[in-house]
């Protein structure tokens, strides 16, 4: 006999969902699956449910962000020198600073230097 009313359509439904808790007393309504004319005592829901109230109150004003300050102009960055000739006591660059050797690296009058190939970047 094929269920025609609004129980048995939500009885089958939720008994036909994945981890439905259906109570244990429950028993189909009459007409589906059971004993013809048998009443079920009906579906037990796991909580019961609740129903809050709309949120009311006066309206509630954002804070206004302060205007945002100039960035600063970007840096330049220093170009790194060219090493154009190199002899056993150190190097001279694009720039014509003299580079001293101090044991593997550069020197030069304002600091180390790093060295990348062939150009240096001296302080």
């Amino acid at each position: 006999m094929a269920c025609m009313n609004l129980r048995c359509v939500l009885w089958l439904c939720l008994a036909a969902l994945p981890g439905a808790v259906v109570s244990q007393a429950a028993s189909p309504p009459a007409g589906v699956g059971g004993a013809p004319g048998a009443a079920g005592t009906g579906i037990r829901a796991p909580y019961p449910a609740i129903q809050v109230p709309p949120v009311t109150g006066p309206a509630v004003a954002l804070p206004q962000l302060p205007p945002a300050a100039a960035s600063p102009a970007p840096l330049a960055l220093p170009r790194a020198a060219v090493i154009t000739q190199c002899d056993p006591t150190g190097c001279w660059d694009s720039s014509g600073r003299r580079l001293n050797r101090v044991g593997p690296g550069l020197v030069a009058p304002g600091g180390p230097c790093t060295v990348q190939g062939p150009s240096a970047l001296c302080p």
